[in-house]
């Protein structure tokens, strides 16, 4: 989203190149675009110290855009966009404000949901060298 906020159509190139086309050439994208990911936010703040209070202090912080949050527009969850985002967010914060010590938990499980394996990765190497 940082890409497409900047004026770059990342996407568009991506699927160009997915297809063995050429590439556009890509415009430089506008300096100063700032994007957040509040609901990493929140999990971080969770496993770092598993205090209530600093998830809940992370919270506040991406409501109201205060420190490394100001200036800066939402990634995951955009709520203007998609009204709807807002529901895994607060499921998983409150989670977070009753059980901060969950995000341990949390946080490989939904890796594992869209990571590469070893395998997996093993495997993309062994066809990248092929070509």
């Amino acid at each position: 989203m940082t890409a497409a906020l900047s004026g770059v159509d990342l996407a568009g190139c991506l699927l160009s190149v997915s297809v063995s086309k050429a590439s556009p050439r890509a415009p430089l994208g506008r300096v100063g675009i700032r994007t957040r990911l509040g609901l990493m936010g929140i999990l971080g703040a969770a496993e770092r110290k598993g205090l209530r209070q600093d998830v809940f202090s992370e919270l506040c912080m991406i409501a109201c855009r205060k420190g490394r949050y100001a200036d800066s527009v939402e990634e995951l969850t955009p709520l203007g966009m998609d009204p709807l985002s807002v529901f895994p967010v607060v499921a998983i914060a409150l989670r977070l404000i009753l059980f901060p010590l969950t995000a341990e938990r949390l946080t490989p499980r939904a890796i594992k949901n869209y990571g590469l394996s070893p395998r997996s990765f093993r495997r993309a190497r062994e066809l990248a060298k092929r070509d």
